[in-house]
C-alpha cells in the first residue's frame, strides 16, 4: 500500500505524527480523557504500535481509571510482545511532546479522512482484483464493489447523523434558559469578565499591564474588603476557586516582585493556597502552551473548579501570531476552554510597535473579536489609563476610566484621580476663590441676589454669571437649601 507518513499531501494513506498526537491529547488531558477518547476508533490508527496503545488506552478508561504514563506503559508492555520497555516509553514520552490540545478536533478529522481513503483503496484494489480473475463475473464484481463503496458511504452518512445530534443540541430552546452568567471581574459596577468568556487586555509595551494584572489578583484576594487599592476592580471568590496567572513575561525575580506586590495590596501577609501563579518565561510555545493545559487540568482536579485564568503573554503560546491558520484554532480552544471550566480567561497582548490601537498580529485581532471585554491601557507622561469602548456591556470611557502611576513612597502603582474627576477638581479650585468673595459676608442669599453678587464681586456681565451659578451647582462648591436661598458648601 501507498503511504506517505507525513504531512498532508492528497496521496497520504496514514500520517504518524496526527497518530501520535491524537493519542498524546488522551494522555495528556486525563480529566477529559473519556470524552475525547469517545471520538477516536481503533480503524483510524495504521501504525500497529499505535493501535497497541489504543487498546491499552480503552482498557484504562473503560475500567474507570485514569490514562497516566506509568499505568500506560505497564499496560502497553502487559499487552504486546513486540515492543519492549525502552521503545514503548520513548513512544509514549514523543506522543506527549506532540500533543496540542486545542488542535485535537483537527486530528480526528484528519485520521477519519485518511481511515476512509484507506477503505476507499483497498476496496478499488479489490474491485480491480476480481475484474482481472476469470472466475467471478463483472455482474458479481460490480455488486461487491458497491457493497464496499456503500459501507465507506455509510461511515460518511454516520457522521451527518452525528452532526444532526450536534446541532440540536445547539440549537435554542425556549425551555431551557441557561443560568445567568457568573460575574468575575468589575470595574466599579461594570461587568468586564465572566464565566465561559474570553476577554483581552491590550497596551503598549511598559505601559502597565503587568501593575493590572496585580489589581486584578489583588481584587480576588481582598474580596470584599472596600479599603484596598484595586485600581476600581471588584471580584469575590467566596467558594475558594483558583486563580491561575501564567506570566511569559517577566523573569523569576520580576514575577516573584509582583505576586507578593499584588498580596500586600490585598491587605494579607501570605498568598492564599488556590493563587497559583506560574513564570513560563524563557520557555518555548510548546512548553509554555502544554503548561499551561496541564495546569488548568490540576487546579480544576484539587479544588473542583477555577476562578479565572490570567494569561499574561499570550502570545507567547502560539509560534507566530502572525498565522492564521494556528491562531484563530487557538483562540477558539481558549474558548472552548472557558466553557469546559466555566472559567473566564483573560489574556494580555501587545499593541503593534508604533501602533495607538492595533492589536499584535492576527492572534490580538482574534482575541479581540472573540472577547467579551477589551481593555485598553494608554499611557500619558506617569499615568496609565484603563478604558473600553469594545464590549458586550457598557462601556467604560476614557474620561472616567481607572488610572494609576507608579509610587515610590509606596513601592507600587497607586490609583490616581480619573481624568474627569481631576478635571472637576482643578475647575473647583479655580472657583474656590470666586466663592469665597462672593460669600464674604453674607451666608446665604436668593438667587438673583447671587446673581448680583457674581456681577458685582468677579466682574462679569448677567449672562456670565447666571452661568457661573450653574457651575457652581455642578461642582458642589454652592448648595441650595430646603429655603430655596444658596450657601457655601462644606
Amino acid at each position: 500500500m501507498t503511504t506517505a507518513n507525513n504531512g498532508d499531501d492528497v496521496a497520504a494513506l496514514h500520517c504518524e505524527r496526527t497518530e501520535q498526537s491524537a493519542l498524546g491529547v488522551i494522555l495528556y488531558e486525563s480529566e477529559a480523557a473519556p470524552e475525547r477518547f469517545k471520538q477516536l476508533r481503533r480503524a483510524m490508527f495504521y501504525d500497529e504500535r499505535h493501535k497497541v496503545v489504543f487498546n491499552a488506552l480503552e482498557s484504562i478508561i473503560s475500567n474507570g481509571e485514569k490514562p497516566e504514563q506509568e499505568l500506560l506503559l505497564t499496560r502497553v508492555i502487559e499487552t504486546s510482545d513486540q515492543m519492549p520497555i525502552v521503545a514503548a516509553s520513548q513512544l509514549l514520552e514523543q506522543m506527549r511532546k506532540r500533543a496540542l490540545p486545542f488542535e485535537f478536533d483537527n486530528y480526528v478529522g484528519k485520521l477519519n479522512r485518511l481511515a476512509k481513503r484507506r477503505l476507499a483503496y483497498e476496496a478499488a484494489g479489490k474491485f480491480q482484483a476480481d475484474l482481472l480473475d476469470p472466475r467471478i463475473a463483472t455482474d458479481d464484481a460490480c455488486a461487491h464493489a458497491s457493497e464496499a463503496f456503500g459501507g465507506i458511504a455509510k461511515a460518511i452518512n454516520d457522521k451527518s447523523d452525528k452532526l444532526d445530534k450536534t446541532l440540536l443540541e445547539c440549537r435554542f430552546n425556549p425551555d431551557a434558559e441557561p443560568p445567568p452568567a457568573e460575574v468575575r471581574y468589575s470595574i466599579q459596577t461594570i461587568p468586564i469578565c465572566t464565566a465561559g468568556n474570553l476577554s483581552a487586555i491590550t497596551a503598549a509595551v511598559k505601559a502597565g499591564k503587568s501593575a493590572l494584572i496585580g489589581a486584578m489578583k489583588a481584587a480576588v484576594m481582598a474580596g470584599r474588603a472596600t479599603d484596598r487599592d484595586t485600581f476600581s476592580l471588584v471580584a469575590e471568590n467566596p467558594h475558594g476557586l483558583p486563580l491561575l496567572h501564567f506570566d511569559t513575561e517577566q523573569p523569576p525575580p520580576d514575577h516573584w516582585q509582583q505576586v507578593r506586590r499584588a498580596t500586600h495590596r490585598a491587605g494579607l501577609a501570605r498568598e492564599p493556597e488556590w493563587l497559583l501563579s506560574y513564570c513560563l518565561t524563557g520557555r518555548t510555545h510548546v512548553e509554555c502552551r502544554q503548561l499551561f493545559y496541564r495546569g488548568l487540568e490540576q487546579a480544576r482536579e484539587r479544588f473542583g473548579g477555577i476562578h479565572s485564568v490570567l494569561i499574561d503573554g499570550v502570545g507567547d503560546l502560539v509560534s507566530d501570531v502572525n498565522d492564521q491558520k494556528e491562531c484563530n484554532p487557538f483562540v477558539a480552544e481558549l474558548h472552548a476552554l472557558a466553557i469546559r471550566y466555566n472559567t473566564c480567561i483573560i489574556g494580555v497582548i501587545h499593541l503593534n510597535p508604533g501602533s495607538d490601537n492595533k492589536t499584535r498580529g492576527h492572534l490580538g485581532s482574534q482575541l479581540e473579536r472573540k472577547s467579551e471585554t477589551n481593555l485598553k491601557l494608554e499611557k500619558s507622561g506617569e499615568i496609565t489609563t484603563v478604558w473600553s469602548e469594545k464590549q458586550r456591556r457598557a462601556p467604560i470611557l476614557k474620561d472616567f476610566g481607572p488610572r494609576f502611576r507608579w509610587s515610590n513612597e509606596h513601592g507600587m502603582h497607586v490609583s490616581c484621580q480619573c481624568e474627569a474627576d481631576q478635571r472637576l477638581a482643578e475647575q473647583r479650585e479655580q472657583f474656590a476663590d470666586e466663592v469665597e468673595r462672593v460669600f464674604a459676608d453674607r451666608p446665604a442669599m436668593r438667587w438673583s441676589d447671587l446673581r448680583d453678587q457674581i456681577k458685582n464681586r468677579i466682574g462679569v456681565k448677567k449672562d456670565a454669571a447666571e452661568k457661573r451659578i450653574k457651575d457652581y451647582l455642578k461642582l458642589n462648591t454652592v448648595r441650595k437649601t430646603v429655603a430655596n436661598l444658596y450657601e457655601r458648601a462644606a
